[in-house]
């Protein structure tokens, strides 16, 4: 059973699904005007013994997208993690904080003001005032249209294998309740295995407390310095993120490495610098120029990240295994978001209103209008 899920993206794709050597095609479908695009998860029923389908592998070293590919796209919106997706990050970081209605939504700043056309402390705004800024244009007129995401927005749309760098915003003395809410969340989502919180000590405890498995970054007292070793090392969280300098200390990360601390650094844009940090032990340096520093990583021997997926359906009996994107492929014509059909001589792709047919090199053949009574 082939089931379409709405993630986001730009183009047609073709994956393979763990187990039996079995290849399948995933169907991101582009709409000629809306520039929106649906990624078919595989969900096959009785084709894993494992009812998860398959364990994920994390990668050990690679670029983290901070708040996104904030360079070329507007920070801290799917569009910003769908092309750090696309260009092969290895991490994402994005910035968590409360509404005044007490949603979960992503935004650095205190305030809106410098990234949308709105005004005023995100704390003050309702998550339904959020939603109607612009989120996009102040990057660039084409992202006009582009929203503020909520937590559950983005973790719905991210792959299962790429790190997930979930820094909370605790400065409006709220800490506890968001590190509980965002654990929760994360939990609701299956996403223990690849997010953590990027947090201080109270909001750490606080996350601990919703859920002992969540994965703690440490921030407090944030440094790059054997002190803030010590104490990430005392304090047994999975992460450290390293903070300023041209580069690190051997030494010091050696050590966070004999102790299973995984290393982050903010931040580098610069490719001498990024290939330093590398080579001094740093496994995630946060930059924000993603396709630059990718290619940086590249020739550190660090490959892009092949992305793999899994169904986030929940129904009785139907098994969700893993599947790698493995190509992409633009398309000039044709919508779909509900149902993809593979014939032998014509593929097919339909939504609420639409059905499409294409050739098998996706060419859109016709689009016709149906209606259900």
């Amino acid at each position: 059973m082939v089931v379409l899920e709405p993630v986001g993206g730009i183009s047609v794709s073709r994956v393979s699904k763990e187990g039996g050597g079995m290849l399948f095609r995933n169907r991101p479908i582009v709409l000629a005007a809306v520039v929106c695009w649906v990624q078919v998860a595989v969900v096959s029923l009785g084709l894993s013994a494992e009812p998860g389908g398959g364990r994920v592998s994390m990668p050990e070293r690679g670029i983290c997208a901070h708040r996104g590919a904030s360079d070329t796209h507007p920070e801290n919106t799917l569009a910003a993690f769908r092309e750090a997706i696309r260009l092969g990050a290895a991490m994402i970081e994005f910035d968590v904080a409360l509404s005044r209605d007490g949603q979960l939504v992503l935004m650095h700043d205190s305030t809106v003001d410098r990234t949308t056309n709105g005004k005023g402390p995100v704390s003050q705004l309702t998550l339904e005032e959020l939603k109607k800024l612009d989120a996009g244009t102040f990057k660039a007129k084409h992202f006009g249209g582009v929203n503020v995401p909520t937590l559950d927005e983005a973790l719905a749309m991210m792959p299962e294998n790429i790190w997930l760098n979930v820094h909370l915003k605790e400065a409006s003395g709220q800490a506890e309740k968001l590190a509980e809410q965002v654990t929760g969340r994360i939990v609701a989502h299956r996403r223990l295995h690849q997010a953590f919180l990027a947090c201080g000590t109270r909001a750490a405890a606080a996350a601990r407390r919703a859920d002992a498995r969540i994965k703690i970054c440490n921030m407090q007292r944030q440094a790059n310095s054997r002190k803030y070793v010590d104490e990430t090392i005392s304090a047994k969280t999975a992460f450290i993120q390293l903070l300023g300098g041209e580069t690190v200390d051997p030494a010091h990360t050696r050590l966070l490495k004999q102790h299973r601390v995984r290393i982050n650094y903010c931040c580098a844009n610069e490719a001498e610098k990024v290939a330093r940090l590398f080579e001094a032990g740093v496994e995630f340096p946060l930059v924000d120029r993603v396709r630059a520093m990718i290619t940086v990583a590249e020739q550190q021997g660090i490959a892009r990240l092949l992305p793999v997926y899994r169904s986030r359906l929940k129904r009785e009996g139907l098994k969700t295994p893993l599947s790698t994107l493995l190509e992409q492929k633009v398309l000039v014509k044709g919508a779909a978001n509900q149902g993809l059909a593979l014939g032998k001589t014509h593929n097919f792709a339909s939504n609420a209103a639409t059905i499409c047919r294409f050739d098998k090199n996706w060419k859109l053949i016709e689009q016709k209008t149906i209606r259900i009574e």
